[in-house]
């Protein structure tokens, strides 16, 4: 966390930035209350802004939570319906637990760097997430979720790299990383091979709201850069991913139950520390707003 951080107000919220680039703490909230449209927008102003957005101490039955997320903007079907609560379908629990023995949750898939909905045409605005159970080890918290800021990303790269970009185009495929692959699109070779499902998005995406120049190719989703030789999109996607591991572009958010966390899917790719198991809970309630197609 950035130490260095001082209170700030805008609007009505009270903040905190959490890093000199990405995140701010919002710290007079209460999302179980029923939210004026005003502090929604300041919400939302200050997420395209930050990226991330904390609300700590939060109180929130299943209920209460689903109404917060939805005065955010329409929310998305949950991707497996079998696995949805019949009073809200849009909600997803996460959880590395199955009670009662039967599967009600979707356990927590951030191994790999990952933006949601990346692999559908309209990936997700944002993604809401609320913390009920955090597991922890001699009193530390774990399965902290990191973040990387790849509008940050974008603007340290390389000026040679920053001229090869625009007018990419990577394509996005949903499930395991380790499941891509077979032959890629050759635009050049006049092949007309269409992968089954996924997407495809510009590399370098210019962020709806602020117009911000972002990188748009998470490991778990952008398996080949279009008309490029196999070897040469892994080259690239590698190099890619390999710049926006650097720390100088992340925050670490470490969980604490009560936490609300709400984050940009176009400026922000994150992923999950995975050093937990049971007996050990984790269990978050998620829900994600409706996007727009990626330009």
């Amino acid at each position: 966390m950035h130490s260095g951080s001082l209170h700030k107000v805008r609007g009505m919220l009270n903040l905190r930035d959490l890093t000199p680039h990405t995140g701010v703490e919002v710290s007079n909230v209460d999302c179980a209350q029923n939210l004026p449209p005003s502090t929604v927008a300041e919400l939302l102003r200050t997420l395209d802004e930050r990226g991330v957005v904390l609300l700590r101490g939060q109180t929130l039955t299943m209920a209460k939570f689903m109404a917060f997320a939805r005065a955010l903007g329409p929310l998305v079907a949950h991707p497996y319906p079998h696995l949805s609560h019949g009073d809200f379908p849009e909600l997803i629990l996460n959880s590395n637990v199955a009670d009662d023995g039967k599967p009600g949750a979707v356990p927590e898939s951030g191994r790999h760097w990952q933006s949601d909905g990346a692999h559908q045409k309209m990936p997700h605005r944002l993604t809401v997430q609320y913390a009920v159970e955090i597991p922890a080890h001699g009193g530390t918290p774990l399965g902290d979720t990191v973040f990387a800021h790849t509008g940050a990303a974008y603007d340290a790269l390389p000026p040679d790299l920053r001229q090869l970009l625009p007018g990419m185009h990577a394509q996005h495929t949903g499930g395991p990383v380790h499941k891509w692959r077979t032959t890629p699109y050759f635009a050049d070779a006049g092949m007309t091979r269409i992968f089954r499902g996924g997407a495809v998005h510009p590399v370098v995406r210019t962020h709806p709201v602020t117009r911000r120049k972002c990188l748009f190719v998470a490991p778990a989703s952008a398996v080949s850069v279009r008309g490029m030789h196999d070897r040469d999109s892994r080259e690239l996607l590698a190099q890619l991913h390999e710049h926006l591991a650097n720390p100088a572009f992340h925050y670490r958010h470490v969980w604490q139950v009560g936490d609300v966390l709400l984050w940009d899917n176009c400026s922000m790719q994150y992923r999950v520390d995975d050093n937990y198991a049971p007996p050990l809970r984790r269990v978050l309630y998620r829900a994600m707003v409706k996007g727009a197609p990626a330009h």
